[in-house]
């Protein structure tokens, strides 16, 4: 049953409720259910009658939900400087439940976030903040796509050898120039969804003469692809 309403993000934490569900669309056919059950949504609660979807209580709330890149900044912003508050936090996708920070993810913790996605036993949306590095115009199979790549993290050093640095370069992919063309370099952006890591081809380079930190690095990648507007959005 899905209630007719949710708590918002301020009624939720002013409750006491720090559990928060996650609406992410995965797949195409994600997105092709998710529009239905929006357009049914509309239509039941403009008409007032109940269904197979929606509770017969028009008291009935769900906990509040995170399904927009600005509801995540929001919730951010709510939570401020708060470690306490953010250490309550729970995220919860179908039937998966972690904290923020295993959800949340600033430039400095790209390389955290590659190799949480890459333990994580079952798919769950994250969100990353970063800054725009470039917007790369790519042509596949006559079709244009649009890659706006985040700035490359700052290399960590390998957990299995310390004189080899990790770092992590992210990209958004989309089919929809408009949803990426605002953005300029430098902007800080948040983008929420389903990141996927690389785990092959690996990008192995060597250091550059007077490099001390590191004999060579290892560039791991992570992508999403944008299925709707609302997931990226300038902080």
């Amino acid at each position: 049953m899905i209630a007719r309403r949710s708590l918002g993000l301020v009624q939720a934490l002013e409750r006491g409720q720090y559990r928060f569900r996650l609406l992410a669309i995965g797949e195409m056919r994600d997105l092709t259910v998710y529009r239905a059950q929006s357009t049914i949504g509309r239509a039941t609660n403009s008409s007032g009658a109940s269904g197979p979807l929606f509770s017969r209580d028009p008291c009935r709330s769900l906990s509040a939900y995170l399904n927009t890149a600005k509801r995540v900044i929001l919730l951010r912003a709510l939570c401020g400087n708060d470690f306490i508050l953010k250490d309550r936090l729970e995220l919860v996708f179908n039937g998966m439940s972690v904290s923020w920070h295993h959800f949340y993810y600033e430039e400095e913790r790209f390389i955290a976030a590659y190799h949480w996605l890459g333990r994580a036993t079952r798919p769950f949306p994250i969100a990353l903040v970063g800054r725009v590095s470039t917007i790369e115009t790519i042509q596949v199979r006559g079709r244009l796509l649009y890659v706006l790549k985040l700035k490359v993290s700052a290399a960590k050093p390998y957990a299995r050898d310390e004189t080899v640095g990790e770092l992590t370069q992210a990209a958004v992919w989309t089919s929809q120039l408009e949803w990426v063309q605002s953005f300029n370099e430098n902007d800080e952006v948040l983008v929420f969804g389903h990141w996927r890591h690389a785990s092959a081809h690996t990008h192995t380079c060597l250091a550059k003469r007077g490099d001390a930190t590191f004999r060579k690095y290892l560039e791991r990648r992570m992508s999403i692809w944008l299925h709707m507007k609302s997931q990226i959005s300038r902080v």
